[in-house]
């Protein structure tokens, strides 16, 4: 009997979305404020590059986190 699994993590796993996607992993993003904006935390930075992150950073604003809401994990299993 072949026993298979799926690995679930979050944006916070570190890995280039090429490794995520190799390793088939469900990578959920974790939300972020910044400048007044939410943007979702994905591997391949499509809401927002990394350099725009941290140009706002050294202008002075504050980014706060937040974990993902128990519904987002039930949709992803």
């Amino acid at each position: 009997m072949k026993n298979e699994f799926v690995i679930v993590t979050d944006s916070t796993t570190d890995l280039p979305q090429s490794v995520a996607n190799e390793l088939g992993l469900i990578v959920l993003p974790l939300k972020y404020n910044i400048a007044n904006e939410t943007y979702a935390n994905y591997l391949d930075y499509r809401e927002q590059d990394v350099k725009d992150f941290y140009d706002l950073v050294r202008k002075g604003n504050l980014a706060t986190t937040s974990q993902l809401v128990p519904e987002e994990y039930i949709e992803a299993l």
